[in-house]
């Protein structure tokens, strides 16, 4: 191969931004432009991508084309490249001409040089092999940017791999926004689960205020019930003027809506329950004997004794041996 031919890119300059691919000899007929399933086109069809021959003019391609290269398969050296592989490499032109591409790789990206040799013996071989590649570079200048390779096969007329045609693609502002992005989501992610933790949090700290409340609420009613209402009964029972009995009786009507709350609670967990029962369970709560219980309510005895048990038995309690009292006071 003469000095001319691999120099081939320094005798004609070319334009920094459409830049054309310098080949050293159009490729044969035949198999040679074979190209395999899953693989992209040659470089030739990057310039072709608005349908006539030349650079893609698109401002897209001008943003991310680094270069084009063509490489001898059996050795990896190269035989025709863009300018600006000379600049992405930050190596001159004469120095990649006198290395071979995995050579040039263990120099910008040594952790991918066992990866490029697999994929260079598969295209050595003729195997099909993912016809894109990511990597990530350091030029000599120590500038880092993300390459993205299309590489083709360019066979013989005997079926043989003979060249592999490159398509470099600079694809640092692509993974700059994608790393952005993916910060962007992990973050979202992260406030979401904190808020999700705070959420909750509050139903959690909303259910014990609600309970501090009704228990706040029971005992009230307790207090009122056990410390107060008894002697306001036994007052209601002396010898009381007109007016005292009004404000007596007043008294007692306003203390037993603050005991209201309970028998709600004891109708809406046991739907079964009469009115009678309701009231029967309100007063043995309070600690009322049954005998009281009569008195006050104006029935027999036995009829309390008939309710007590009925109440055990719609309590769920009646087989066991848990006192009525006690587990009233415990809802």
């Amino acid at each position: 191969m003469s000095q001319k031919n691999l120099y081939i890119d320094r005798e004609k300059p070319v334009s920094k931004r459409n830049e054309p691919i310098v080949q050293r000899n159009t490729p044969k007929t035949g198999r040679a432009s074979r190209q395999l399933p899953g693989e992209t086109h040659s470089p030739h069809t990057a310039d072709t991508q608005n349908g006539k021959q030349g650079p893609c003019r698109k401002p897209s391609c001008q943003a991310l084309l680094a270069g084009t290269a063509e490489m001898e398969i059996t050795t990896g050296r190269f035989l025709s490249m863009s300018k600006s592989v000379s600049e992405l490499t930050g190596f001159s032109e004469k120095d990649l001409f006198s290395m071979s591409a995995l050579e040039v790789v263990g120099r910008l990206s040594p952790k991918m040089v066992p990866t490029f040799e697999r994929r260079f013996n598969a295209l050595a071989a003729g195997e099909d092999v993912p016809p894109r590649m990511q990597y990530l570079v350091e030029s000599k200048n120590g500038n880092s940017r993300w390459i993205e390779v299309h590489s083709t096969q360019v066979w013989d007329d005997s079926g043989v791999p003979e060249k592999v045609n490159s398509v470099f693609m600079d694809i640092t502002g692509q993974k700059e926004t994608e790393e952005k992005l993916l910060a962007a989501r992990q973050e979202l992610e992260t406030k979401s689960a904190e808020l999700t933790e705070v959420n909750e949090a509050l139903k959690k700290l909303l259910a014990q205020n609600r309970e501090d409340a009704r228990r706040f609420e029971q005992r009230v009613a307790a207090n009122v019930e056990d410390l107060v209402l008894p002697y306001l009964v036994r007052l209601q029972e002396t010898e009381l003027s007109t007016d005292q009995k009004v404000l007596v009786n007043v008294a007692l009507a306003n203390l037993k809506e603050l005991t209201a709350p309970f028998m709600r609670e004891l109708s809406l967990r046991f739907p079964d329950l009469t009115p009678r029962e309701v009231e029967v369970a309100n007063l043995v709560r309070m600690g009322s004997a049954s005998k009281e219980i009569a008195r006050l309510l104006s029935i027999t005895r036995r009829a309390v004794e008939f309710h007590r048990d009925s109440l055990r038995e719609k309590l769920g309690i009646k087989k066991s041996r848990r006192n009525l009292r006690a587990f009233l006071a415990s809802l």
